[in-house]
């Protein structure tokens, strides 16, 4: 890896099968299940443990990853980094090392830019600072990226400004990321404002130097193995701490061993907050909250935690005041709300009595019977299986409902098992099913499906009834406001020339082509979308940011209603029949999705469509794999 120059002299180097279902219970075990880390958190682990086993053994990582993501997601994929920044001291007399890997239009890397920012003002040449981009080469002078050619060239003119104007070029960033659906276009009204050399800039940006820089800030990413943005190095080691102004200052400064920078001497002394943490030992492994309470004191450094174990009447107690009946718990008092770090975790906080509970996906009720240890537990004369509380335990029931297998030998199979009867693709059947997609319009994850639907849309033609339909927030910026409206209308008044419409825009991103080459009426189409944002004050939440979600994502209305019903949290989300599926994304798994909603499946249901996964993002690219239903974009 290159050297890299500190601050105010950086060197922009812009260093680069559907699963068989399993049902959703809340069931008990003592089995001991040894937590494995893994890229994406997959709900449905094709490992072939039960849901409620990867759930409570996942707890920990799906929360982490949540909260310092501010939403379960990294763009792309988490990295799978260890959790922890062992070794981060800086010799006297040496700069902290700090390097960012991230995507310009990726909502978390915008975010920490815009948090670092501030910092490196403050401390100048004492940090060692270098921020390189995630895309790929193609190695002939073109360049692919997760939010596509925008961010491909946005990523291109936020090295050039780094390279010609090492001392201000962050002003530029920070600027372009208030309107992050802008980029790159916003980037020279964001230069002249900050005086930064715009000529010099532009013929970066529009020459070869631009691409050499990109290519060489690619190899960068690639040679620390950064997918997800933002990855983070503090000192060469991974940072996994709170992504606030006040967080990066601080772990800085805590980087140097003496001689610490003036500005370490202003931080202002974190908020104190107390946590109490009930866990269970029968649990073992599952309820292991080390990692967790590790990572909460890395974000709130204030934090004083205190473990109680359920065997204590203490914990007991306090179980019942705050009607918590799952373990691990961790409630907090009121002081969490004062702390830095409570916007990171406010949308999982619950009011339990005088507490705020943290929903961590906890499953282990102590009070139950634990279904496989050939003890009675609750001491109702019942033993595991025999217990009535143990009806809908994995080791009780039919747990895989598509096997064609008896799972527990009470002679029913699959769907014909009541145990089956809430698990999707035992959803009741109609002549022509109904096909629900959710999905942000630039949603890299969105795309991807999208991409893999539409030759499933096109082989039934009339025999379903689909629609696409939006999330309730927009994460992408105001370009992603106006596509969906558009989108919206193409459907409500041209449907039938919507999928042509669609796989345009799939291939570049270009609106406006692909209206004309649909053959829309533009008119017609520009009063629809005037009616629309009218209706649903798009455009007015837009300009009204106390409306935001989390502060940080616009409102999206349009269809709220149907985002509610089914419990749609972020894109993609896929509902055949009033139920949502979980699926592949690739053009065969959701064809087996789509066809199991049939009363009686026609022929085309037996066609022999791709199971190479569409890429994520724009392009008709595939990955050669069938694509899980695990990756996305939300909150």
């Amino acid at each position: 890896m290159a050297k890299k120059k500190p601050l105010k002299k950086a060197k922009p180097r812009a260093k680069q099968t559907q699963p068989k279902t399993t049902k959703k219970q809340q069931p008990q075990t003592k089995k001991e299940q040894q937590p494995t880390q893994k890229e994406e958190i997959n709900i449905l682990d094709p490992s072939g443990r039960t849901f409620w086993q990867a759930a409570t053994v996942t707890f920990a990582l799906l929360f982490l990853v949540s909260i310092f993501t501010h939403g379960f997601t990294f763009c792309d994929t988490p990295t799978g980094q260890v959790l922890t920044t062992p070794g981060t001291s800086t010799p006297a007399g040496s700069a902290v090392k700090l390097d960012f890997y991230l995507m310009s239009q990726c909502p978390y890397g915008t975010q920490v830019a815009d948090a670092i920012a501030p910092v490196l003002k403050k401390l100048g040449n004492s940090v060692e600072f270098n921020m390189d981009f995630i895309a790929d080469d193609n190695n002939d002078g073109t360049f692919e990226s997760l939010h596509g050619q925008p961010e491909v060239e946005g990523n291109i003119v936020q090295l050039c400004a780094a390279k010609h104007n090492p001392d201000k070029y962050m002003d530029m960033i920070v600027c372009q990321n208030k309107d992050m659906g802008a980029i790159p276009g916003n980037w020279e009204q964001c230069a002249a404002d900050n005086s930064l050399d715009t000529e010099k800039i532009k013929a970066c940006f529009e020459g070869d130097e631009g691409k050499e820089l990109l290519s060489a800030s690619i190899k960068a990413s690639e040679e620390v193995d950064a997918s997800g943005s933002p990855t983070i190095f503090l000192n060469d080691k991974p940072y996994v701490g709170g992504r606030g102004e006040n967080d990066f200052l601080r772990a800085i400064c805590n980087a140097y061993e003496t001689d610490k920078p003036e500005a370490c001497s202003d931080i202002p002394e974190p908020v104190k907050l107390n946590a109490i943490v009930i866990t269970d030992e029968r649990c073992g492994l599952v309820c292991d909250t080390t990692q967790l309470v590790s990572q909460l004191e890395a974000l709130f450094p204030g934090l004083t935690a205190k473990t109680i174990d359920y065997s204590e009447k203490e914990a007991k107690d306090l179980m019942k005041e705050t009607e918590t009946q799952y373990l691990p718990a961790v409630l907090f008092d009121e002081t969490v709300k004062e702390a830095e770090g409570y916007k990171n975790i406010e949308n999982y906080l619950l009011e339990s009595g005088e507490y705020l509970s943290l929903r961590i996906g906890a499953s282990f009720d102590p009070e139950a019977e634990i279904c496989d240890n050939e003890i009675d537990d609750n001491k109702d004369g019942q033993t595991d299986c025999d217990d009535e509380s143990c009806k809908t335990h994995p080791s009780c029931m039919e747990t895989v409902c598509n096997d064609e297998i008896d799972d527990e030998g009470d002679g029913l199979v699959d769907c014909d098992d009541p145990d089956c009867e809430r698990d999707w693709v035992c959803m009741p059947k109609q002549d022509t099913p109904s096909v629900e997609l959710f999905v942000m319009s630039h949603c890299p994850y969105g795309t991807q499906i999208e991409k893999g639907i539409i030759p499933v849309i096109e082989l039934l033609g009339d025999k379903i009834d689909y629609s696409i339909k939006f999330c309730t927030y927009a994460m992408h910026g105001e370009k992603e406001l106006n596509e969906q409206t558009l989108q919206h209308c193409i459907q409500k008044d041209h449907k039938e020339k919507y999928i042509d419409y669609l796989k345009c825009f799939l291939k570049e991103e270009k609106t406006d082509e692909c209206v004309q080459e649909a053959g829309i009426d533009k008119t017609a189409l520009d009063l629809c979308i005037k009616s629309t944002n009218e209706q649903y004050n798009t455009i007015e939440n837009f300009n009204n940011k106390s409306t935001w979600l989390s502060d940080r994502f616009p409102l999206f209305d349009i269809d709220k209603e149907s985002n509610e019903k089914y419990e749609i949290r972020g894109s993609p989300g896929f509902v055949v029949n009033g139920v949502v599926a979980q699926t592949g994304r690739d053009s065969k798994s959701l064809l087996d999705a789509v066809c199991t909603g049939f009363n009686e499946k026609p022929e085309e249901c037996s066609e022999d469509l791709s199971a190479e996964s569409p890429s994520p993002g724009f392009g008709f690219e595939t990955t050669g794999t069938a694509a899980s239903a695990d990756a996305g974009c939300g909150v």
